[in-house]
């Protein structure tokens, strides 16, 4: 993940933390959500495509993906401990010569960031309290397919979302995680000249990929 507070990123997803989620990975493979968005993109063909990772995480797309006949992918991320675990992920699958890695803050090293075929934002954008900037300059990357996961904003989500928020400001801390209009983010993303071409609702989560090809 990434978002606009990188101090509040370091500390929601330190050592401990990702080690957590790397022992999830190892005994449950990726969620159900980062999965059907990895099979859909899949089935759109991918073969010699370049992949522009925003909030890497433990890397699991690009992983996915270069197994599947991706040619490379860039991986971005705002949590040393994440990215510095995306390393030893792609070491470990031998994939380390086809990937790259980048820390920082995307809506801040956006300019210097390459465009890619494909570019995904797995629980990104629900991390930014800055919607607009970080959709329009991802988008600006997207040569051919664009996938995100976000939360719908339903009762039930935000309800959820809320309490989390709240009790991160009892404990102090200033990671928060937001709940954006459904039709404001695919205004935004259509606006970028990119057309929705799937789309998956879970309990939570939703499942979008766009496409720039006509």
């Amino acid at each position: 993940m990434s978002c606009c507070n990188d101090n509040a990123i370091e500390k929601q997803f330190d050592k401990l933390r990702v080690a957590n989620k790397v022992n999830q990975y190892r005994s449950k493979g990726i969620s159900k959500e980062t999965r059907i968005l990895v099979d859909s993109l899949k089935s759109m063909g991918i073969d010699g495509n370049s992949l522009l990772d925003i909030g890497c995480g433990l890397g699991l797309i690009g992983i996915e993906l270069l197994e599947s006949g991706l040619a490379g992918v860039e991986n971005i991320e705002a949590s040393s401990s994440y990215l510095e675990s995306a390393k030893t992920e792609s070491k470990k699958r031998n994939l380390i010569d086809k990937t790259s890695f980048t820390y920082g803050n995307f809506v801040e090293i956006a300019e210097s960031v390459s465009a890619a075929d494909i570019v995904t934002l797995d629980k990104v954008i629900c991390c930014y309290d800055e919607l607009e900037p970080l959709v329009k300059l991802s988008c600006e990357k997207t040569l051919k397919y664009y996938g995100v996961i976000y939360p719908r904003d339903t009762w039930w989500a935000k309800a959820a979302i809320g309490f989390e928020n709240l009790m991160r400001k009892i404990k102090g801390n200033t990671f928060r995680v937001f709940v954006y209009p459904t039709e404001e983010i695919d205004s935004l993303i259509k606006e970028q000249g990119l057309t929705r071409v799937f789309y998956k609702a879970m309990m939570v989560w939703q499942i979008v990929i766009y496409s720039r090809i006509t």
